[in-house]
């Protein structure tokens, strides 16, 4: 069974994201002790409010992305709950 993709994504509080999958499923994902306990360096960079806030769903729902391309998380990950430095790619980081 193929991963539904990512609908929507909304900001909630704190480090916690509202995700919905195109099967209807939903989950609050939140990624402050991923963030806080990462050792990737540029992913470690990310871990700030301001640019944590500006979440959108990748093209095609594959993911979701951040301006700058700062951190980019992948949905299998997402939708089957496990994320680790290995499921992250951290790019163009400002």
């Amino acid at each position: 069974m193929k991963t539904p993709k990512i609908k929507y994504v909304e900001y909630k509080h704190d480090y916690i994201l509202h995700v919905e999958f195109t099967d209807g499923a939903i989950c609050e994902l939140d990624l402050y002790t991923f963030l806080s306990t990462c050792k990737v360096i540029a992913v470690k960079r990310f871990f700030n409010l301001d640019k944590f806030k500006k979440v959108k769903v990748g093209e095609g729902g594959f993911d979701l992305v951040w301006p700058g391309n700062i951190l980019d998380l992948h949905y299998e990950a997402i939708y089957n709950g496990k994320y680790s430095s290995t499921t992250v790619i951290a790019s163009n980081v400002e």
